[in-house]
């Protein structure tokens, strides 16, 4: 009996072991990997542009590859354009008016603190001062407490900035090279991407072909669908916003629109950082209708992306709504405001390997060979 299970426990052993040098390689060459890997995704997505040129329009190979490169690259820049143009024009309207905007501001602030915080304060020190001397030391000792604590915060915040800055400085050099790394190696992979198939089949042993050619196309399902659905759901707040801002009769609805796509795709930010600012000069200047409205269309937004954001991830990745909803609940709990980013990125994964049957080959293995 022994025997016959020493097979099995040799191949599990072989499967654990190759999974903790996976992690390994992950865990301390995955920074020197990643735009390595990035570039082979870019040079994949690519291929088939660059195979359109060779093929139907008749591009030597590297004149495609070129050529592919340097149309993405001017789509891009096209609509970096668009947006700085309308940007400009927004931030001239904003010239125009946001001095105005500001006195305003700054009278509302004047009045609020003539009405409100001085006859509050007044209040506060007769009351203090009608309090038995005892009570009084308490007191003052913990507001000295308490500023010194907020100074002490403050400090250390406004100075761990301040030593953020340099390094973010120098990060800068090394961001372009890595660009320029980026570039040369899309182009090198895509112009070569035939042969480093082949030298890539020859290399890995022909039990894995099918395994690979799986895992490779159901990689390019998911991760097209993932971008299907980030386009989806960007477009959908873009739209909201839109028709909210038009209906409300505010002027550069569309800047302010194509402005939510680009913050909308960042990381930590989203169209809060839009809004939030708005609302509240918006509520220091007096105006509570405008103030109420926006609030209004910004919880129409929130609600919108974060009901149909399942849905879409579901249809687009394929997998069931309620998997896609614990796993984003999970991730956020997790990781935080950071499972946003990784629970898309784990979702991907794990949908690969269900899709791919990558449990169901490696159990296979383990038991039979």
């Amino acid at each position: 009996m022994y025997k016959q299970l020493f097979p099995q426990i040799a191949r599990f052993l072989i499967v654990v072991f190759s999974i903790l040098i996976l992690y390994i390689l992950i865990r301390y060459t995955g920074s020197i990997l990643l735009p390595i890997i990035i570039a082979t995704i870019l040079a994949i997505i690519i291929h088939p542009l660059v195979s359109f040129m060779e093929k139907k329009l008749k591009f030597p190979r590297i004149a495609a590859t070129f050529s592919a490169i340097i149309l993405i690259f001017l789509i891009m820049i096209g609509g970096i354009f668009l947006l700085i143009t309308e940007v400009i024009q927004g931030t001239v309207y904003l010239a125009e008016h946001v001095p105005t905007y500001f006195r305003q501001a700054i009278q509302q602030l004047n009045e609020f603190i003539q009405l409100k915080i001085l006859p509050f304060y007044e209040k506060l020190l007769s009351i203090f001062n009608s309090l038995e001397n005892g009570y009084q030391s308490a007191i003052e000792e913990y507001l000295k407490q308490a500023t010194s604590s907020i100074a002490e915060s403050g400090s250390a915040i406004l100075q761990d900035l301040l030593l953020k800055i340099p390094s973010y400085l120098t990060m800068l050099p090394g961001s372009i090279t890595i660009i320029i790394f980026l570039l040369l190696a899309t182009f090198i992979i895509t112009n070569d991407l035939n042969n480093l198939k082949y030298m890539v089949s020859k290399a890995t042993p022909v039990q894995l072909h099918s395994i690979i050619r799986e895992l490779i196309t159901q990689f390019k399902k998911t991760t097209l669908g993932f971008i299907k659905a980030q386009i989806i759901l960007v477009i959908i707040s873009a739209i909201i916003i839109f028709v909210g801002l038009t209906i409300l009769n505010i002027k550069h609805a569309f800047t302010i629109s194509l402005f939510a796509i680009v913050v909308d795709l960042l990381p930590y930010i989203g169209t809060g950082i839009i809004f939030i600012p708005w609302i509240l000069f918006l509520y220091i200047t007096a105006e509570y209708t405008l103030t109420i409205r926006l609030v209004i269309l910004y919880m129409i937004v929130i609600i919108v992306r974060q009901v149909i954001e399942p849905k879409v991830l579901s249809s687009s990745i394929g997998i069931h709504p309620l998997v896609a909803l614990i796993t984003l609940f999970a991730g956020v709990q997790l990781w935080g405001i950071m499972g946003f980013i990784l629970t898309p990125i784990f979702l991907i994964i794990l949908n690969v390997i269900y899709r791919a049957e990558i449990l169901k080959k490696v159990w296979l293995f383990i038991r039979s060979g």
